[in-house]
């Protein structure tokens, strides 16, 4: 009797371990789960960031050449006959900048308002470089 008392007890003790034993695995799975959703998310948040940024430098960038564009080279140069070489070189560099934004945003449904503006301006361009064909 006392050995089967003692029997029961040790397989008591056994199973008591195994139970502790699985729920410490069960909290270490949970715990890395949690950590590893904790790093999507912060992997989410950055990548979003990153896109929030880079939105934000393209239209920096855009409205930089738009600026240079309106100020310098179409009012600005526009009456003064020697600087015509030095204006038709801006309206170029203009025009390439317009098409780099064109190839970097034409499959962004967001901005469709944007990349009509930029084929407005690239008509404008090619018109002021005299070149009516492209313009259209």
């Amino acid at each position: 009797m006392v050995f089967s008392s003692i029997a029961l007890t040790v397989a008591a003790a056994l199973i008591a371990e195994s139970n502790i034993k699985l729920y410490r695995q069960t909290l270490a799975r949970e715990q890395t789960e949690r950590e590893r959703a904790e790093q999507e998310r912060l992997l989410r948040v950055d990548a979003e960031q990153a896109r929030v940024e880079a939105e934000g430098n393209f239209e920096l960038a855009r409205e930089a050449v738009d600026s240079m564009l309106k100020e310098v080279a179409v009012e600005w140069m526009a009456d003064v006959p020697q600087l015509e070489q030095m204006r038709r070189q801006l309206l170029e560099q203009a025009l390439t900048f317009y098409e780099d934004f064109l190839r970097a945003k034409t499959h962004d449904a967001r901005i469709a308002y944007e990349v009509g503006s930029i084929y407005r301006n690239v008509g404008y361009v090619q018109n002021l470089l005299g070149d009516e064909t492209k313009a259209l």
